[in-house]
């Protein structure tokens, strides 16, 4: 399975495309933190059949600031730009768009209440090493900010892909 990560942002998101597969390592091939008006563009050039973004949450606040609502107004244009691709590729192909919350992305790889840095080090564990040239996680190397998260997302949208699969085949 392929899919395309978003970690969006008010003004700049991540975005990375990553290739998982049963008994094999994770292999990315884009990783980048752009503006959001190249991010949609990537999302052309990275076309998939999924693509993941990470879903904003007032988190219970009476008034949400002006960069919560920017964020989630980018998060429309990200997935709008996923479903105009279904039409101009091809009459029978789809891509698929899913939505998850960041808290329940962190609860399925570090545990309820766990830090980002949690996640990331989780990541790293069960994905690979990322340290050398080659090795799976290499080029989410120096993307500190929005990369690791937009590999994240993508990540979760494969782990419960597999915990669906193996539940229909017991």
């Amino acid at each position: 399975m392929t899919a395309v990560g978003i970690d969006p942002g008010s003004t700049e998101s991540g975005i990375v495309r990553v290739r998982f597969g049963f008994g094999n390592p994770v292999e990315i091939d884009h990783a980048s933190w752009e503006k959001n008006e190249l991010v949609l563009q990537r999302i052309v050039e990275l076309a998939t059949d999924i693509v993941c973004i990470e879903h904003v949450r007032g988190y219970g606040r009476k008034g949400m600031s002006n960069e919560i609502r920017d964020t989630t107004v980018w998060v429309g244009r990200f997935c709008q730009k996923a479903v105009d691709l279904s039409f101009g590729v091809a009459p029978d192909w789809k891509c698929q768009v899913e939505l998850y919350f960041r808290t329940d992305i962190v609860r399925g790889f570090a545990g309820h209440g766990a830090s980002e840095t949690a996640t990331k080090e989780a990541l790293k564990d069960k994905y690979g090493p990322w340290r050398k040239k080659g090795e799976p996680l290499y080029p989410l190397r120096g993307n500190e900010g929005h990369c690791w998260p937009a590999f994240a997302v993508a990540a979760h949208h494969w782990e419960l892909t597999c915990t669906m699969a193996m539940e229909e085949c017991s």
